[in-house]
């Protein structure tokens, strides 16, 4: 038998420092067997990369080429004494363990503007192996400061394919061979300034004379900073001298915590300041009014004055001549004094003396000027008319109501008297038309600064001498709504005169005539017609007043909000509004529909309400004619949509309706249906009205119920539902846009004939007017149209249509629906199973739903039958059941 052979099947081997490996064949045994003794073992190498197939042999031979060719297969041959033989497999892995020998460049030094970074100056390390060198590269340790300056450990690497490494160290040192020194400075030079104003900046000077300038080299790191110290006059040689003392500091060198370290150099600069400009006055050449409403004399007031000029060394004096009569009252030192003054004109003459001799001077005009006016004290007169040849006339002085009228600064016995703001109207002419008892009349108390105040007294003309005839007094006047528009038809009362009322023409004018001295108390009153200007989007307009959307601010939309009249507006308001709209009530019940203020009045503060503003005019001991004129507020009506005269109507817009769409089904007398009301455009819509109008005789509604919009009791009004009408509103303080298909609502009807839907229900306005309003936001205009009924149909035409009879089967009478497209004559004939006819019944078929009765005495007893339709060129049959 031949050899039993073991191969040691996975074997590792090295490569020693030539980078080749020689193995016995011996060495890849693992205990191989034979029954008479092995006599030879050999091994050869497979075919690979590094090389073909080798012969058997006492070893085989391994090197650098094995490592990257992967696992080496070798055959172990093992022959014994009989010649014969067997093989194994071995898979040899090659393996380098040992690392580059490097060698690192020597120690560099180096200059700091030189870059470490180059290797032609500081070298290359080189490295050897018993293989290949795969790479040599290097790390850097660096120690250096902010210039560049210090040492740096660079660590040599390298690497053999094995991944063997080795690492060497060489030190790089960087200095600075030509460190910065004083001799490297140019100090600038002194300079001389004589311009005024000129800046004196470093970057406003000559080059010489702006910085240091500094000879530096590309690692060096040198600064600069100077501060300035004003020094006054140097001597005469300029006005002052400005010391600026330069610093140049090396940031490599200098250490601000070592005396020792050195690196920092000083030097200071003089800046000469010469001026031969006279100084600019800025403050205290111009004249100043000083309004005064107090007293007049001892008025403590500051001067002062303040000049622009180039030496900060500045001299102040002033002189004060009061009055300006020329003569010397205060003079000092100082740019600003307090002092007394009184009313009147003063001059103040400043001068200024700068640090160069320099001189300027300037007066000024102080005006302290009188505002307050006098307080006016005045008497009542009683002055008697003189005869002239037309009756009586009188003049009376202004100065004559004066009882003892005061000022501040203007005496007594020089205030002058007036009877309007133009001083010069000093007299007044009375004749026997101002015979009408004590009156009213204002004087204008002036000063000497012409300010003036004045005051209300009574005049008393009397006719002592009996010249004047007896004089009527007209009280006039117009009624007006808030934008002007007349009023006709409002009731004018005049109590305490003995005159009927008034009614106000179309012009809204009204008048009056009474004797004059009387007292009399005008009243205005108007409560017709409370819906006229008043529809659902008043009630918008409230609801987004309440919620603070969009609040009122005009007094007269206030007052015509309170609706109950109840000194607030609330949600009791929208109520009393709601009822009115819908019908249900006929007016506001505590509240007129029209409220009426004197046109004249004043609302002042925050909540009109609870003022007590006039809405009548008391006239006491009236002294001749008078204008009284009022202002008409529509109660309910928020939007100024009244018409004053109450005769215009109702307006429509069709192209801004509102049309909700409705099925046109046909009714059928008994049923009850439910009508969805759907809406085209339905877009920013904030409130609709209208009155559902039908004949209670043909259908009845019963209910309204919400859909996409919430529809409740309060929006109806069902009082006349048995009349054929039902007042409808809805609202909502924001715009609602809803899709052409959504249900808006429905209402449910019951038939009490056939009919169309179109034909039995409407909308129209003899209860509620038709009307909509649409609203894009707040800031837009509303648009207003009116509310239609847009009918569809579902029905296809030109269709006949046999119905299965109802009930079926029956016992008593049965009801058989036939369609027909347009009026024709036909026939509905029963027939048995034989085929015989039992009946028949010829008529002429109304366009549209027709029905036929059948009673089950006609037919002979229980059983089928069948019923057949013959119209024009439509035959149709049908089955039915007869259970008597």
């Amino acid at each position: 038998d031949a050899p039993n052979v073991v191969c040691d099947q996975f074997t590792v081997v090295p490569l020693g420092v030539d980078g080749t490996a020689r193995v016995q064949a011996l060495s890849f045994d693992d205990g191989s067997t034979d029954n008479c003794g092995i006599l030879n073992y050999e091994v050869s190498r497979m075919a690979s990369d590094c090389g073909p197939e080798t012969d058997f042999g006492p070893h085989v031979d391994f090197s650098c080429c094995d490592l990257e060719a992967g696992p080496v297969m070798v055959a172990l041959k093992v022959t014994d004494g009989a010649g014969k033989f067997n093989i194994c497999m071995i898979e040899v892995t090659v393996q380098d363990k040992a690392a580059p020998v490097i060698s690192c460049p020597p120690p560099a030094d180096l200059d700091c503007d030189e870059d470490y970074k180059n290797l032609a100056l500081t070298g290359l390390a080189t490295a050897e192996d018993n293989c290949v060198v795969d790479s040599i590269y290097f790390v850097d340790d660096e120690e250096l400061n902010n210039c560049g300056w210090g040492t740096v450990t660079r660590k040599w690497i390298a690497r053999d394919k094995a991944g063997n490494e080795a690492e060497c160290y060489q030190t790089i040192t960087i200095t600075n061979r030509n460190p910065f020194v004083s001799m490297d400075i140019t100090w600038p030079e002194n300079y001389t300034a004589t311009e005024c104003g000129a800046s004196i900046l470093p970057e406003n000077l000559p080059i010489p004379n702006a910085r240091p300038i500094l000879d530096t080299l590309p690692c060096d790191n040198v600064v600069t900073d100077y501060h300035d110290l004003a020094i006054g006059d140097d001597g005469g040689a300029a006005c002052y001298v400005i010391h600026r003392e330069w610093t140049v500091t090396d940031l490599c060198v200098y250490d601000p915590n070592d005396e020792m370290s050195g690196g920092q150099w000083t030097m200071v600069q003089q800046i000469f300041i010469v001026d031969n400009t006279d100084p600019i006055f800025i403050k205290g050449n111009e004249d100043i009014d000083i309004e005064i409403d107090g007293n007049c004399v001892d008025i403590p007031y500051t001067i002062m004055a303040d000049v622009e000029d180039c030496s900060p060394n500045l001299t102040y004096s002033y002189e004060v001549d009061l009055f300006s009569n020329g003569t010397n009252d205060y003079n000092g030192i100082g740019q600003m004094k307090e002092l007394d003054f009184t009313a009147g004109y003063h001059e103040v003459k400043w001068t200024v003396t700068d640090g160069c001799s320099n001189e300027a001077t300037a007066t000024q005009t102080l005006y302290f000027k009188d505002i307050k006016a006098p307080t006016p004290v005045l008497e009542a007169l009683f002055v008697g008319l003189m005869p002239m040849q037309d009756g009586g006339e009188v003049d009376v002085k202004a100065r004559g109501f004066n009882s003892s009228s005061t000022d501040n600064c203007t005496e007594a016995t020089a205030l002058r008297f007036a009877f309007s703001e133009d001083i010069t109207d000093t007299v007044q002419t009375f004749t026997c038309e101002d015979v009408v008892g004590p009156f009213e009349i204002d004087v204008y108390v002036f000063d000497d600064e012409e300010n003036w105040a004045f005051a209300t007294t009574y005049v008393d003309i009397q006719d002592q001498n009996d010249v004047c005839p007896e004089v009527m007094a007209n009280v006039t006047g117009m009624i007006t709504t808030p934008a002007g528009e007349e009023i006709s038809d409002v009731t004018v009362t005049l109590e305490g005169g003995a005159t009927d009322p008034f009614m106000t023409d179309n012009n809204g004018l009204f008048s009056f005539s009474v004797v004059p001295g009387g007292s009399y108390m005008l009243k205005p009153y108007k409560d017709v017609d409370a819906m006229n200007g008043v529809s659902t989007y008043d009630m918008v307009l409230m609801q987004r007043h309440i919620l603070g959307l969009a609040e009122f601010s005009d007094p007269y939309t206030i007052i015509a909000a309170d609706v109950n009249k109840s000194g607030s507006i609330s949600t009791s308001d929208m109520v009393a509004m709601r009822r009115l709209i819908l019908n249900i009530n006929e007016d506001f019940g505590s509240n007129q529909s029209w409220r009426f203020v004197h046109a004249d009045y004043d609302f002042s503060g925050d909540d009109i309400l609870t003022q007590e503003f006039p809405e009548a005019y008391e006239l006491n001991s009236m002294s001749g004619n008078m204008e009284i004129d009022f202002i008409g507020i529509k109660v309910g009506d928020m939007n100024a949509s009244v018409d004053p005269s109450g005769l215009l109507g109702q307006a429509s817009n069709d192209d801004q309706a509102l049309e909700f769409s409705l099925e046109n089904i046909a009714l059928k007398a008994g049923n009850t249906y439910e009508i969805a009301f759907k809406a085209k455009d339905f877009n920013d819509i904030i409130a609709f009205q209208y009155t559902l109008e039908f004949d209670p005789s043909i259908v009845s509604v019963n209910h309204i119920a919400s859909g996409a919009l919430e529809i409740t009791e309060e929006n109806y009004n069902m009082s006349s539902a048995d009349n054929g009408a039902i007042a409808t509103n809805w609202y909502d303080a924001l715009p609602v846009s809803l899709s052409d298909e959504e249900t808006l609502f429905t209402i449910t009807l019951s038939a009490h004939e056939n009919i169309h839907l179109s034909d039995a229900i409407g909308l129209g306005s003899s209860m509620t007017n038709a009307e909509s309003y649409r609203q894009s936001s707040f800031s837009n205009p509303v648009q207003t149209g009116t509310t239609l009924l847009d009918f569809y149909s579902t029905i296809k035409e030109a269709a006949f249509e046999l119905g299965q009879n109802m009930p079926n089967p029956f016992s008593d009478v049965t009801t058989i629906e036939v369609m027909v497209p347009r009026t024709s004559k036909g026939s509905l004939a029963v027939f048995d199973l034989t085929g015989k006819i039992l009946m028949q019944v010829d008529q002429e078929f109304s366009k549209g739903m027709n029905e036929i009765m059948i009673t089950s005495d006609r037919l002979p007893s229980n059983g089928i039958y069948y019923y057949k339709l013959s119209v024009d060129d439509f035959t149709d049959t049908r089955k039915m059941i007869v259970i008597h």
